[in-house]
């Protein structure tokens, strides 16, 4: 049974909802931890006393509802073009939907780095487009979709599509894929290194000094050595002794109390006017 008419809006439905439930539930509970910062979570705070302001929490919540809606669009486009199977009896086994990720990771990999460095390269698309991502330099997990219209269609939009595109799936890497890479964007802007996760330091690093670490998982910017400033700081340190010492997290809240360091309310952020293409497709209300 292959993918047409109402299949393309229900796949559509399903991969946003798969976004959706990744997505909200993670950006709640970061921007939560953010505001809370509570005294015995805070040495797992990547950039200490940083966080963005409750004005830039709310335009990232209504570009993701922007930026949601597109993708219903491209999905459904997507879907009515590729028409992927949705029969039961091709259900793939847990083994050929593991394979099927990991294939997708790769392709993502790609496009997102290719995409994501071009974003840089180019003088007038970043300051037209990729710049309104780069306003934020200390990320949470709201940010993940804080990116111009036009940068989530040809970039982040095929990151996640172009996998299970290739690979002509079933319906279900569609929809699971979605939300694995949702919470793996999720994850790397959290601004969060709280023990069992990801370390986000690597896509912190590219926030904050706003070069190099152009990947999603860094296997590209190794093989062209574009994580180099990365590598030799000490972000990649803290890392490096998170994930070798078990005892990190309590060296580094006693290194955090020996420097006196507390959380502080932030200075008012020195965020960027939006770029002009982007006044030409939205309107963002400002308080």
């Amino acid at each position: 049974v292959r993918c047409a008419g109402g299949r393309a809006e229900l796949l559509a439905a399903l991969a946003v909802g798969a976004y959706s439930l990744a997505f909200w539930p993670l950006a709640a509970a970061f921007a939560a931890l953010d505001f809370a910062a509570p005294q015995v979570l805070r040495p797992f705070k990547v950039q200490h006393g940083q966080r963005m302001s409750t004005q830039m929490y709310a335009k990232c919540a209504g570009m993701a509802l922007l930026n949601s809606a597109l993708s219903f669009v491209l999905v459904h486009a997507v879907a009515s073009w590729r028409r992927p199977d949705w029969s039961v009896e091709t259900l793939p086994s847990a083994a050929t939907l593991l394979l099927q990720l990991a294939a997708s990771a790769c392709a993502s990999e790609l496009w997102f780095y290719c995409g994501h460095r071009v974003m840089h390269l180019s003088d007038w698309l970043y300051n037209n487009v990729h710049y309104l991502h780069h306003q934020i330099s200390a990320p949470s997990a709201v940010a993940a979709l804080y990116a111009h219209p036009v940068e989530h269609a040809l970039v982040n939009f095929p990151t996640t599509a172009l996998g299970p595109v290739l690979l002509g799936g079933h319906a279900s890497l569609y929809v699971l894929w979605t939300f694995v890479a949702t919470v793996t964007v999720c994850l790397d802007h959290a601004g969060w290194h709280l023990p069992l996760l990801p370390a986000p330091e690597f896509h912190d690093f590219h926030h904050s000094e706003g070069v190099g670490n152009y990947g999603a998982v860094g296997l590209m910017d190794a093989a062209l050595r574009t994580a180099e400033k990365y590598t030799w700081s000490s972000w990649q340190g803290a890392v490096a002794a998170a994930y070798v010492s078990v005892d990190w997290p309590l060296d580094k809240a006693i290194q955090m109390a020996k420097a006196k360091l507390i959380y502080e309310e932030p200075a008012p952020p020195t965020e960027r006017a939006d770029a002009p293409l982007l006044s030409t497709l939205v309107i963002a209300a400002e308080p």
